[in-house]
């Protein structure tokens, strides 16, 4: 048996409840706050397979080059993103029954579905998976609802602007085609850029708009031009087979 304590916590306090019982203890003080530089050295130690990250952690930040993780498999997750971590594993995929608990399916409020005839409804849960056993309960906690949508160049530069914010963009490279070779194919940008110089933040917007990075200093600034960003899209209420 082996118990990890908070390392604040006295050694005789965590033993108290366990003393009549034929338990070894040792006491071994740990603390597992970690810094970018304690997590490089432990990476360069153990040399995992794959690392999964933030992709936050993954991209450099203005003045601060040290706040990154350099691993060479790495593989950065972006917000909201599904992850098959089968993919990962020799392991082949199998199929799991996951256990609903009653209150889930008591509360569930079915919809017709927009172009299939079937029913659809969703929940607001938790996934609970211990010993290759799953189980969805109930969430004590409100859950925030996800909202979807396209984001158009100038939508998002007026919405930002009538914040009060200055928003400068990425100019595409110009290219002079008397430079090109014949046959030569110059690769159209995919991607848009936009600086917020006195947040000292930037927005990327990708896939024609229907993705969006917010790459800030802090938290509290991405969380402010996420919501800004939120104001623009659409609520999702749970109904698959939506059109974008």
């Amino acid at each position: 048996m082996s118990a990890f304590s908070d390392p604040d916590l006295p050694c005789e306090d965590v033993r108290e409840p366990f003393r009549t019982l034929p338990i070894r203890f040792i006491n071994i003080p740990m603390d597992f706050r970690m810094d970018f530089v304690s997590l490089q050295k432990l990476l360069n130690d153990v040399k995992p397979k794959y690392v999964l990250s933030s992709s936050t952690y993954t991209q450099p930040m203005a003045r601060r080059p040290d706040l990154r993780i350099h691993y060479e498999k790495i593989w950065p997750i972006e917000y909201d993103e599904s992850v098959q971590l089968s993919k990962l594993s020799r392991n082949k995929r199998k199929l799991v029954t996951v256990e609903v608990h009653h209150d889930i399916v008591k509360n569930m409020k079915f919809k017709q579905h927009p172009t299939k005839k079937l029913a659809v409804a969703s929940v607001a849960c938790h996934l609970s998976a211990y010993n290759d056993e799953f189980k969805l309960v109930p969430t004590k906690d409100r859950i925030a609802k996800q909202k979807f949508g396209r984001l158009t160049i100038d939508k998002l530069l007026k919405t930002l602007r009538d914040k009060n914010l200055e928003v400068t963009l990425d100019a595409p490279p110009v290219v002079d085609n008397d430079d090109l070779e014949e046959g030569q194919v110059v690769e159209e940008k995919t991607e848009t850029v936009m600086h917020i110089e006195e947040l000292e933040a930037k927005i990327t917007l990708k896939n024609d708009g229907s993705r969006t990075k917010v790459t800030a200093q802090n938290a509290e600034t991405r969380e402010k031009i996420m919501d800004i960003i939120k104001t623009m899209l659409v609520e999702d209420d749970g109904i698959v087979g939506r059109a974008d």
